[in-house]
């Protein structure tokens, strides 16, 4: 018994019986041939978890440097991929689920008290890594615009998938919770305001 450099524990490649299982590999032949290069590299028959079958070095499955088969081991690199295969539109929204989190939580964040330091909270789900913020965005069919934004609909609320849309910055702007519709020259029109700091 030997083990890898992470301490995982592994047995030698001589080891290697049918039906075992390395990762996510599961092995169907121990003795699928040699290394056509190098005949002393014996290499085994197997099967991914996702139905992938290939040839691997039993070395390689002995010490754990084989796990998964490529395509696997891309998806393990880029967890998100399956929901958002487009790298511009996942790097957005993933940005997005990281500013959003330290508005709310980071009172360094420079704009912490308009949100954290106001009361607005981020539902347990979303806090829970980005995975699940990421299928609730991937759901809305405009998701790929890169030109939306996360809004609230209720501008005191949570960020919640019951309180949250896709927006264009014009429509945000209109339900900021210091927008006012006020009457001008006979026409209703949109005004927006900051409020003046209250005394100490």
């Amino acid at each position: 018994m030997t083990s890898t450099r992470d301490g995982r524990a592994t047995s030698s490649a001589r080891d290697i019986r049918a039906d075992g299982r390395y990762g996510q590999w599961a092995v169907l032949r121990p003795d699928a041939g040699r290394e056509p290069n190098n005949p002393t590299i014996r290499v085994c028959l197997c099967r991914c978890d996702c139905g992938t079958v290939a040839r691997v070095r039993a070395a390689q499955l002995a010490t754990g440097r084989s796990r998964r088969c490529k395509a696997c081991s891309y998806k393990a690199r880029r967890p998100h991929l399956d929901i958002m295969p487009d790298a511009a539109v996942r790097g957005k929204w993933a940005a997005c689920h990281s500013n959003m989190l330290r508005r709310v939580t980071d009172p360094g964040c420079d704009h912490y008290h308009l949100y954290g330091g106001r009361g607005i909270t981020v539902c347990a789900e979303w806090q829970d890594g980005c995975r699940a913020f990421l299928e609730f965005i991937a759901a809305v069919p405009e998701h790929t615009d890169l030109t939306l934004t996360l809004d609230r609909v209720d501008p005191d609320g949570p960020y919640s998938p019951g309180n949250c849309r896709l927006a264009s910055r014009k429509a945000q702007q209109r339900n900021r919770r210091v927008s006012r519709v006020v009457e001008f020259a006979g026409a209703l029109r949109l005004s927006c305001y900051r409020a003046p700091p209250s005394n100490p």
